[in-house]
């Protein structure tokens, strides 16, 4: 096998990838990704795509060899393969090398993956962490623990993947699982630290879903004792704040719409007369979101918009009773904003139909060809109460703290609404028990009044803030958001 892979050496070499002008990879840290604008993403996104359009035709030979020199454990292919690993921007060979340096299990190999466990890239981080587990598993907590006590981009990133390896990542048509690291639940189990990290991350915003499936599959003997220990050392929830605050609606009314609604979302929880006052600013504030719903979406008509559904879903009798429905389900008020906007707003979807071809030219505009996340918000009627099945059967199953809150799915993501796979859907956590929760896998994860306020900000398609330097966006803007109503 020496010759045949020093034959794959050679070959790699000698092949595009190594030319000199051939499109090289540019390292960026998850922190300094967050700091990009979208124009300077896409750039450094179209290096693979430049990379990929040459190579089209030539790649999956040399993607082939990188394979065979990892599972034949070739160690001299180190140097070559660490090199691929971090300049190559060519996808499918890229992952390849980071593969075959996992499989060598050699100190040099994982030093290459560890390298780059910060990068922005998710197959980065996911080898980075499992070299480093495979390198020495017992000092693998000891390595990632000073993560989970800081909440950054790049440890957040990082422990979520930490975490995610310890639960499964398939589960067979036979119902058994099956996890990336086999050995993952022995090291789980191996090291009790790690279920007792979970479990004090149980109801954590961020790593708390990571942690509740580690959990979820870990032996009971060790979760039980981990997430009762966990629980007696949780502070007790808020007590609600009643007594209202009495001048909201009024200051409201006389323009202080960002003022009144912070002052409102300070509360952690509410109930009695602050309910009450909290729920008329939210009234007050979707008459006006419902005139901006109803302008746009008839001049939208009027340009020729096809999308993907009703633009505009009005409320209906029986919101009430399924709205009640979910309060049953979940035990919990629904948050105010948006039981005001399904019993004031409705609907809204001015997300394009894909299959209507390339779609109008809106006040100059190709509207239809550009990335606007258009405003997208699920009626009350199209939220089944099937959709709290699973979820209430786990309550028969698991312990309390490994149920989590219900993400209610009100918008697919900006991706799917391109027509292309995407992640998942724009939600908000159920039961919350504040003023107005966060719109959960949106980018920029905003209250959903402040979500709303930015799409309006955009005439209905907030994407378009990263295209302002485009004459014919400021013209749509203008054209199309003239008249609406500040909320």
């Amino acid at each position: 096998m020496s010759q045949e892979a020093e034959d794959f050496l050679r070959e790699l070499r000698a092949s595009l990838l190594f030319a000199p002008d051939f499109p090289k990879r540019v390292s960026c840290s998850i922190a300094d990704w967050e700091l990009l604008t979208e124009g300077e993403r896409r750039a450094l996104d179209q290096v693979s795509l430049e990379a990929m359009q040459r190579a089209r035709a030539a790649y999956r030979p040399w993607e082939e060899a990188v394979r065979t020199l990892g599972e034949a454990r070739y160690t001299p292919a180190i140097p070559l393969l660490a090199q691929l690993w971090q300049d190559c921007a060519l996808m499918p060979v890229r992952v390849s090398a980071g593969h075959a340096l996992l499989a060598m299990d050699d100190p040099a190999s994982y030093d290459a993956l560890e390298w780059l466990i910060e990068d922005r890239e998710p197959i980065s981080v996911h080898l980075g962490i499992r070299a480093v587990f495979r390198r020495n598993p017992f000092a693998a907590f000891d390595r990632f623990a000073p993560l989970f006590a800081e909440q950054d981009i790049t440890t957040v990133t990082i422990g979520q993947e930490v975490l995610s390896l310890f639960a499964p990542s398939m589960v067979l048509a036979n119902g058994s699982p099956r996890w990336t690291e086999s050995k993952a639940p022995s090291w789980f189990e191996q090291d009790p630290r790690w279920a007792a990290l979970c479990a004090g991350l149980c109801l954590d915003e961020r790593l708390g879903a990571p942690a509740r499936m580690a959990l979820r599959h870990a032996d009971p003997g060790s979760a039980l004792p981990a997430l009762e220990a966990a629980g007696a050392r949780r502070p007790l929830p808020p007590i609600p704040v009643t007594r209202a605050i009495g001048d909201l609606v009024a200051r409201y009314r006389a323009g202080d719409h960002l003022g009144t609604w912070r002052e409102a979302r300070t509360f952690p929880a509410i109930a009695g007369d602050l309910r009450a006052e909290v729920a008329a600013l939210a009234g007050e504030t979707m008459v006006r979101a419902a005139h901006n719903v109803a302008l746009i979406s008839e001049r939208l008509q009027r340009a020729g918009w096809q999308s993907l559904g009703p633009m505009r879903t009005l409320p209906e009798p029986a919101d009430a009773a399924r709205i009640a429905a979910i309060e049953q389900m979940t035990g919990a008020w629904l948050p105010p904003s948006l039981d005001a906007f399904w019993r004031v707003v409705g609907g809204v979807n001015w997300v394009w139909d894909c299959d209507q071809g390339a779609g109008p030219v809106v006040a100059d505009l190709p509207l239809a060809r550009i990335d606007t996340d258009a405003l997208s918000i699920e009626s009350c009627c199209a939220i089944e109460s099937l959709c709290f099945e699973v979820w209430e059967e786990q309550k028969d199953v698991f312990h309390p703290d490994l149920i989590g809150p219900y993400l209610l799915d009100l918008a697919p993501d900006r991706l799917h609404k391109m027509n292309v796979s995407g992640g998942p859907p724009y939600a908000i956590e159920l039961p919350f028990s504040g003023a107005d929760p966060l719109f959960r896998q949106e980018s920029h994860a905003l209250p959903f009044v402040e979500y709303l306020r930015d799409c309006f900000a955009w005439a209905g398609f907030p994407h378009l803030k990263h295209h302002t330097d485009q004459a014919a966006v400021r013209r749509f803007v203008g054209i199309l958001g003239r008249g609406l109503e500040p909320f």
